[in-house]
């Protein structure tokens, strides 16, 4: 796991796995004090009560959080004290999401030259930062307050609960922790933490050769929920319906961090007989949309003020794809306002049969990444930890040539040297392990696809599982849009 200090780390991989459960038990009870307990019960419960609010009455509490964040913003956050000012405006000008359209939007670029002035000067002291790189590989810090967690959290646990589950029910997680060292090559590839009920599966070690031993411990936890990115569930779902095996009957599977494919949700409904139920959100807590059991996207009114805006600016609509703008509403630490996340979605018209509240979003069409093979066989997706705690990497795009050469486009910030470019390839050789070589290319700007979509990484290497390819099964992307790289 990625905790303590480099000693706790070197004991933690090379203890026998009693030991390393031991650890990731007790590393995970002090952060569930900071998640959980009675103020997370507190949000949990208004969740579970005002997700049945009309739309009209969901839009009050959002401009009513919205005068909020304002109000603090105008008095605590630098920067939008001196945009305001700048506009002649005052934090009484926005008093709803339709005076939204007053305020500039702002991108990772706007941010991360100016950490410190987007941070509340009243929050400097408690806030907790967590370093991220987003989808995109530009690097950036979000401070965050203690409290926040817990509703963030709350959020969360709103959705799974639609399933019938609960905070310590038994969950396997499929997400990029590295809970065993990159160069193990015997089971357990997977770790378990007692203080929650779950277990851990590394995402680098998945592979044709490895997913026999994951099945049997899948089966054998036999989870009531499953969590995690689309593509490592996809792959372990597509061995489950290979291998005939239907022992694995959770209730429900959440997917979130990358685009959820329609065939991969297929295939995983399919192999785990259960709904899947996709989420979108990101780092900088600005926004969040949830899948219902019926399959529709709602909107978080509560959460965020989402945007979804055509190419001239206006709002979308529905059935037209426009970029999500978010604003946050709730983490008083770092507010982002009119957010530019890099991401595309659908508006919806209409209400859902579930009964809950929030705008509808047809589907969410940002994100779309490939998987890297590594030589031995793996399977690495989302690997946007590479360039985390990286200020001066702007943006990153990795393109796989082969099975072992991985090539790195960077747009670097003054100061970039060598020794960055040393610690990016620490970063990855962690995961992709020792036979594959590393090429950096510095650039100016990195293009986007036709569509106008990022591709952080890119592979020309194809997948030997079940016939998947890159260009088609494994991730849904188009021949078509290849030709545009």
């Amino acid at each position: 796991m990625a905790f303590g200090n480099s000693l706790t780390r070197f004991v933690y991989e090379h203890s026998p796995m009693a030991l390393r459960s031991f650890m990731a038990t007790v590393y995970s009870r002090g952060r569930g004090k900071k998640k959980f307990g009675a103020k997370f019960d507190e949000h949990l419960s208004n969740l579970q009560r005002t997700q049945w609010f009309p739309n009209e009455q969901l839009r009050a509490l959002q401009d009513e959080k919205l005068r909020r964040v304002m109000e603090h913003a105008s008095r605590h956050v630098p920067y939008y004290q001196a945009t305001l000012q700048s506009l002649g405006l005052t934090a009484q000008d926005i008093r709803g999401r339709e005076d939204l359209h007053r305020l500039p939007i702002i991108n990772k670029a706007t941010v991360q030259p100016r950490l410190r002035e987007f941070c509340s000067t009243v929050h400097a002291q408690d806030a907790e930062v967590i370093h991220s790189s987003g989808t995109t590989g530009k690097a950036i810090d979000v401070a965050v307050e203690q409290d926040y967690l817990k509703l963030e959290k709350a959020f969360l646990w709103l959705q799974r609960s639609w399933c019938g589950v609960k905070p310590g029910d038994r969950t396997a997680y499929f997400t990029g922790h590295p809970v065993v060292p990159v160069k193990r090559t015997r089971p357990p590839f997977w770790i378990f933490d007692g203080s929650e009920n779950r277990t851990f599966f590394s995402l680098q070690h998945l592979s044709a050769a490895n997913l026999p031993a994951y099945a049997e411990e899948l089966a054998r936890f036999n989870p009531l929920l499953i969590v995690g990115y689309p593509t490592a569930i996809y792959l372990m779902a597509l061995h489950l319906c290979d291998a005939g095996i239907t022992a694995v009957r959770p209730r429900g599977i959440f997917t979130a961090s990358e685009t959820l494919l329609p065939h991969q949700r297929e295939t995983m409904e399919r192999a785990f007989g259960c709904p899947v139920m996709d989420l979108y959100g990101q780092a900088e807590y600005c926004g969040m949309i949830m899948q219902c059991e019926r399959g529709s996207y709602h909107i978080q009114e509560e959460y965020g003020v989402i945007e979804i805006l055509a190419q001239d600016g206006t709002p979308a609509k529905p059935g037209e794809i426009g970029e999500v703008i978010c604003t946050g509403l709730n983490n008083l630490a770092m507010p982002f306002l009119r957010y530019r996340t890099g991401d595309t979605a659908i508006p919806k018209a209409g209400t859902c049969g579930c009964g809950r509240g929030g705008a509808l979003v047809e589907r969410i069409t940002g994100r779309m990444e490939d998987v890297v093979v590594t030589p031995d066989g793996r399977f690495l997706s989302r690997l946007d930890f590479v360039f985390k705690e990286m200020p001066l990497v702007q943006e990153a795009q990795m393109i796989q040539e082969s099975r072992t050469l991985l090539r790195i486009r960077v747009v670097a910030r003054p100061g970039f040297s060598k020794a960055d470019e040393e610690r990016i390839t620490a970063n990855l050789r962690d995961r992709a392990g020792d036979g594959m070589q590393f090429q950096f290319e510095r650039v100016d700007h990195i293009p986007r696809l036709a569509n106008g979509k990022f591709r952080y990484v890119i592979s020309k290497v194809a997948i030997d599982l079940a016939g998947a390819r890159q260009t088609g099964e494994l991730t849904g992307v188009a021949a078509e849009e290849n030709k545009t790289l």
